[in-house]
């Protein structure tokens, strides 16, 4: 059993729990007072088949602080006691901007206290609560991009927890463009900074009558 009074402890037994591949493990968590995760996020609770977690709150408080989000089980068989999980914000992603166009739409926003992923084949999040109560949690989507510049592509869609990065063209791919050439141009994603001033804008597609 380990017993936790901060974040960083709660972190780093979530982190050795993941280490454990002995099937029929139990690793047992308490907390030892109430938690603020401040500027820290939580660990995703990430188990190997058939290692469970136990989580003992011990009548204490998990409190987000309105910008952190809660537990994320995304595979492994938890339990979770005597706990209140409060304050907690599971922010989606902003939807990419976009200087050949429309922008991304924002990512959704799941699971503010507690969400529970099904997509680890053979080892899906199962979590069972007792005497857990949640308050004053929430989930919220992400931004669309508020831009479009111009063209008609789109940057990427936001996802569960960061935002998506900006789509660009290539610049030689635009310089054959606008020597004629009207074949689709290609694309990149995940570009940190936005086109430069020298950077030439798209030539008109000729639209045939």
């Amino acid at each position: 059993m380990t017993t936790v009074t901060n974040i960083a402890q709660l972190n780093a037994a979530i982190v050795s729990a993941a280490g454990v591949t002995a099937p029929g493990t139990v690793v047992t968590i308490t907390l030892g007072n109430n938690i603020s995760l401040g500027a820290t996020a939580m660990q995703a609770i990430n188990l190997h088949v058939g290692v469970t977690l136990v989580i003992e709150g011990g009548g204490h408080t998990l409190n987000g602080g309105g910008i952190q989000r809660g537990f994320f089980v995304y595979a492994g068989t938890v339990e979770i006691n005597d706990l209140l999980i409060n304050n907690m914000l599971a922010q989606g992603g902003d939807g990419g901007t976009s200087d050949v166009g429309g922008g991304g739409g924002g990512g959704a926003g799941l699971g503010g206290g507690l969400f529970v992923g099904a997509n680890v084949a053979g080892n899906p999040g199962n979590v069972t609560l007792s005497n857990v109560n949640f308050s004053q949690n929430a989930a919220e989507g992400g931004l669309g991009s508020l831009n479009a510049i111009i063209g008609s592509a789109a940057g990427g869609g936001g996802g569960l927890g960061g935002d998506a990065a900006p789509w660009t063209f290539l610049k030689a791919a635009v310089e054959a463009a606008a020597s004629g050439a009207t074949a689709a141009l290609p694309m990149i994603s995940r570009v940190a900074a936005a086109r430069p001033a020298s950077f030439p804008a798209p030539p008109a597609v000729p639209v045939a009558e």
